[in-house]
């Protein structure tokens, strides 16, 4: 992701799974995690949705395809 150079109006979306329900520290575990998505990265207005062993992995992911349609 480090070398992704979208061009512009390109949206991007990610997103991270794990045992835990989605919180916002998750979702900034996914954004620290790639510097891409840091403030000054490329990357930086991607959509990013943690998806918990929990959550319902069909509404997480609709969820996720709503924002990259807005």
């Amino acid at each position: 992701m480090n070398n992704l150079k979208p061009d512009h109006g390109t949206k991007v979306g990610v997103f991270g799974s794990g045992q835990g329900a989605t919180t916002p520290s998750g979702v900034s575990m996914i954004r620290n995690s790639v510097s891409a998505l840091s403030t000054n990265g490329s990357l930086s207005n991607a959509v990013i949705v943690k998806i918990g062993q929990s959550d319902d992995l069909n509404a997480r992911a609709s969820d996720l395809v709503t924002q990259l349609v807005k």
